[in-house]
């Protein structure tokens, strides 16, 4: 995208979705709770061809499980088409398109699955009815909290105790809210508050909690920004040949008055050649509900923060300036995210140098406070009274 493009984008509110837009499906509500405790998992009906979507790890770590056997996977990989993953053939998801609807059960290896889930519903698939996640069926669930992540996943036990209050700001289809439920809550009260403002995400996010009704995690679909006058902010979805790129998570929460919607980092002259440039010139663009971190503690009457995670996809620094008299008063420990925003992190430990907070890399805990480089995706920044990792 260059400077002077037209750029036409489809504005909306989330309670006015067209009818024709891939989150006009989408059921939610503004915040959840758990209501019972009964587990929501599903049994494959043994009268239709079952057919698994994905054959990636996910699908390998649920293989040895399944009870049932799959009559063949698509997938959206072309590479792994007239290929067998376990007896079953691998194929492309046009497949689908030859089979009558009511002869066949779609099984969804992918925990965080909008892609998928937009080609389903557009061959007229119901939820629950043609289609579940693995995740649903009886047996499954716990592989959820086994799928592979990145090295600050797997050292969440190191930053957190049990009974600790955690937040978890971007949390998608809820892979880390979960494990961190389940160490906080070990023998204990923690809890988890989910923050996920983009409906559709977020409607995953809610199927997973049903699946562990012990855990203590509270989902609010709403977005953390870092100006204290705004409560409604523009999202930004790319397209791609009239596809929503929901797999790319890569959503807007700041305005531009020259470009609105689209944040002035991403569409700086530097960045006009930016990977997904040409997907966001046809973005949809809706708008959803927003606060501060301060304004949430304050709403939420949140005496006591231990831990924030935040993976946002662009706006950490936005967050965390709407999160300054929380850090200075409860102190909480941040992982941060920035894989697409590295070039705002020297800016980010400028912000929290004065509350006394130090930066670690996630991933080898060392501290690298005064390096010059920012190489890395995950980022531990923590009050200097209290030392992480032990």
């Amino acid at each position: 995208m260059r400077q002077g493009d037209t750029v036409e984008l489809l504005v909306f509110r989330v309670n006015e979705v067209p009818a024709w837009h891939p989150l006009a499906a989408v059921t939610i509500s503004p915040n959840f709770n758990h209501t019972d405790t009964e587990e929501r998992t599903v049994k494959l009906p043994d009268d239709r061809q079952i057919i698994g979507f994905g054959a990636s790890r996910t699908f390998h770590l649920c293989e040895p499980l399944l009870d049932t056997k799959l009559d063949f996977l698509v997938d959206n990989d072309s590479a792994l088409w007239a290929t067998k993953k376990n007896q079953a053939s691998v194929c492309s998801p046009e497949r689908l398109n030859e089979l009558s609807q009511g002869s066949f059960f779609v099984v969804v290896f992918s925990a965080q699955y909008w892609d998928i889930e937009r080609s389903l519903l557009a061959l007229g698939l119901v939820h629950g009815r043609d289609y579940v996640e693995f995740a649903e069926i009886e047996g499954l669930k716990d592989v959820l909290l086994e799928i592979p992540l990145e090295k600050a996943y797997e050292n969440l036990d190191l930053l957190l105790n049990p009974g600790d209050v955690c937040m978890d700001v971007g949390a998608n289809a809820g892979i880390y809210s979960l494990r961190m439920a389940q160490i906080v809550g070990a023998g204990a009260d923690g809890i988890v508050h989910a923050l996920e403002p983009f409906p559709q995400t977020f409607s995953q996010l809610e199927r997973h909690l049903l699946l562990f009704p012990d855990l203590d995690i509270r989902a609010y679909s709403t977005a953390l920004v870092g100006a204290e006058n705004l409560n409604e902010v523009g999202m930004l979805l790319p397209m791609k040949d009239g596809q929503a790129k929901g797999g790319s998570a890569h959503l807007e929460y700041v305005d531009l008055p020259e470009i609105e919607g689209f944040n002035p980092r991403l569409w700086s002259p530097d960045n006009a050649d930016h990977w997904m440039a040409e997907d966001f010139k046809t973005g949809m663009k809706s708008f959803v509900s927003a606060t501060t971190l301060d304004n949430f503690v304050n709403e939420h009457s949140l005496d006591r923060l231990d831990f924030i995670k935040i993976d946002v996809e662009r706006p950490e620094l936005e967050v965390l300036q709407g999160s300054l008299r929380t850090l200075e008063i409860l102190r909480p420990g941040i992982l941060l995210e920035a894989g697409f925003a590295s070039e705002t992190l020297p800016e980010i430990q400028e912000l929290l140098s004065p509350y006394g907070y130090q930066v670690f890399d996630a991933r080898e805990f060392e501290s690298i406070r005064g390096q010059p480089g920012w190489d890395h995706n995950n980022y531990v920044f923590w009050p200097e009274e209290r030392h992480p990792f032990g």
